[in-house]
């Protein structure tokens, strides 16, 4: 996708939105327990992960200014999704499902990838090649395909090589609960048209983040 100036862009500004996402569970009440759980973790992400620091200050320098209190919430969804991008309302952590505060931080940054890409480039998730370029850039940028991800998945697959391979078939699966790409063809030649630009444009970053690996304590 290239990248379209405007002179006042916002989240809500394109006119095409993402296909099918999950909603909030109709006629369940939001548990009070899961949703200050949710809150706290919310909130730990946003103080506790630079990248997300990072990535709120970058959807500002192009233009898109975002308020972490009315930009971010809580929510129960009738998906199993742990978060999801609303370009009219922001990004949406899924609360009535329990996941770690790692998994969270990277699924935060998987979707503000994706609000990034809205604002800078007028994304349009309904053509199959700009839905793709997307999430091959969330994939790789957010720890989607960390190696130590694809084996709590189950999957064990060589060391080398292994990350575009999780990169292309975690945009692939994505890609494919869009209506609009639901066919298979359409949805693999939609990764492969997208691919070598959007595999190595890794805006904001200068690199894809790295795992932090623990420090080992000094013996005595």
């Amino acid at each position: 996708m290239e990248s379209k100036p405007s002179p006042t862009p916002t989240i809500a500004q394109s006119s095409s939105t993402p296909p099918q996402l999950p909603t909030e569970t109709k006629g369940v009440e939001s548990n009070p327990k899961r949703h200050e759980k949710c809150l706290k973790s919310l909130d730990r992400s946003l103080n506790g992960s630079p990248h997300l620091q990072y990535m709120i200050k970058s959807m500002g320098d192009v233009g898109c200014h975002i308020n972490p209190e009315s930009f971010f919430h809580c929510k129960p969804c009738n998906e199993e999704s742990g978060a999801y991008f609303d370009p009219s309302s922001g990004i949406v952590v899924c609360e009535n499902y329990t996941l770690s505060q790692k998994r969270i931080n990277s699924n935060i940054i998987h979707e503000m990838i994706h609000a990034y890409d809205y604002c800078r480039a007028n994304a349009d998730f309904n053509d199959c090649v700009h839905h793709a370029c997307t999430e091959i850039r969330a994939a790789t940028l957010s720890g989607d395909c960390h190696y130590s991800r694809e084996l709590v998945r189950g999957i064990a697959t060589p060391v080398v090589g292994h990350f575009p391979e999780c990169v292309k078939r975690r945009a692939l699966v994505s890609i494919m609960l869009n209506p609009s790409c639901s066919n298979p063809s359409k949805a693999e030649k939609a990764v492969e048209k997208a691919w070598d630009t959007c595999y190595h444009d890794r805006e904001p970053f200068k690199h894809a983040p790295k795992k932090k690996k623990k420090k080992k304590k000094k013996k005595n």
